[in-house]
C-alpha cells in the first residue's frame, strides 16, 4: 500500500529526497547563489481543430484552489450540463460578477451560459503544471557510503499520494456576497481537499554525495545558521489525468486526487527557491 504524504503542514515538513547520481557530473557549491532558471511548460503546437491542449496555460504555479477545480472541470469531471454543477462553478470562477448580478436573475442567467458554452467548446483555459515546496532534513553523514540519508519524518518510502491543498470545511472557498443572509446558506460543493496520485510511486531515502560536496554543504548550512540540517524542495507535476474522487457515507465527493507525474525535483538553500543546490534526475 502507497504511503500519504500531507504537503500542507506549518513550516513545509513534508519532503523528498534527491538523489545525486556520482555518473553524473554535478555543479559546484560556489554556484548556489546563482539565481535559479524558471523553465517554462512545455505546451502542444495548435492544430486546426481546436482542442483541449490549445488552453493549457504556460508555466508552473503554486497549487490554487479554483485553478484545480476549473482543471478538474475541464477535465470531464463533472457534468457542465447539471445546473447545480454550472451554478456552483460559474460563482466560483466568476465571482466577481456574482457578486454584482445575484440578486439579477436574467443578468445571472446570461454570465452561466457564457461560462457553459466555453467549457463545452473546450475554450475553457485551464493549468496542469503545477508547482509545490516542502523541507527536508539530513541525517548524519554516511562516509562509507557517501550519501545523506534522510531523517526517518522527511524520507519517502513508496509514497504514492500527496496532499497539496485543502480549505478549512468551515471556511471553504466560496463567493461570498457580504449578504449575511444569503452567505449563511452557503456550503461545499465541490471537493475540499485536492491531492496529487502519482503514476509512479516515489521511494527515495537519502541524498548520494562526495564527502568533498558534503563538507562544502554542511559549511554552508552552517553560514545560513541552519543547525537541524535542512534544505528546501521543490516539486514539479504535471496533471496526466482526471481525478479520483473520494466520497463519504452520503455520496459527496470531499476529495480529489488530480493524476499526476513527477516533472522535476529540485533542491535549494533558501526558502525563496532562488539558491540552487542541484536537481534529481528522474526517469
Amino acid at each position: 500500500m502507497h504511503r500519504h504524504i500531507d504537503f500542507r503542514k506549518a513550516g513545509m515538513c513534508a519532503v523528498v529526497l534527491v538523489g545525486f547520481l556520482l555518473s553524473h557530473p554535478q555543479p559546484s557549491l560556489a554556484q548556489e547563489g546563482v539565481p535559479a532558471q524558471t523553465a517554462a511548460a512545455p505546451v502542444a503546437a495548435p492544430t486546426a481543430k481546436r482542442s483541449l491542449q490549445d488552453n493549457i496555460i504556460e508555466g508552473y504555479a503554486a497549487p490554487d484552489y479554483r485553478e484545480m477545480i476549473q482543471t478538474i472541470i475541464v477535465l470531464g469531471t463533472y457534468d457542465i450540463n447539471k445546473t447545480d454543477v454550472l451554478d456552483e462553478y460559474t460563482k466560483l470562477i466568476e465571482c466577481s460578477a456574482y457578486k454584482k448580478l445575484y440578486t439579477d436573475d436574467f443578468a445571472w442567467n446570461e454570465v452561466r451560459k457564457k461560462v457553459q458554452q466555453r467549457v463545452l467548446n473546450q475554450k475553457e483555459s485551464y493549468r496542469i503544471f503545477y508547482e509545490y515546496s516542502g523541507l527536508i532534513r539530513l541525517d548524519e553523514y554516511n562516509f562509507s557510503g557517501q550519501h545523506f540519508p534522510l531523517t526517518r519524518q522527511t524520507r519517502f518510502d513508496n509514497v504514492g499520494n500527496m496532499e497539496v491543498i485543502t480549505t478549512q470545511m468551515s471556511n471553504p472557498v466560496q463567493c461570498r456576497t457580504g449578504d449575511r443572509e444569503h452567505d449563511k446558506t452557503l456550503k461545499p460543493f465541490f471537493p475540499t481537499v485536492i491531492g496529487l496520485q502519482l503514476n509512479t510511486p516515489l521511494s527515495m531515502t537519502r541524498i548520494n554525495m562526495t564527502p568533498e560536496r558534503a563538507e562544502a554543504l554542511l559549511t554552508k548550512l552552517k553560514a545560513r545558521g541552519v543547525t537541524d540540517r535542512s534544505v528546501f524542495v521543490r516539486f514539479r507535476f504535471r496533471v496526466v489525468d482526471q481525478p479520483r474522487l473520494v466520497k463519504n457515507s452520503k455520496g459527496e465527493a470531499w476529495r480529489a486526487d488530480l493524476v499526476g507525474h513527477l516533472e522535476k525535483i529540485d533542491f535549494f538553500l533558501d526558502r525563496d527557491l532562488t539558491m540552487w543546490i542541484a536537481s534529481y534526475p528522474l526517469g
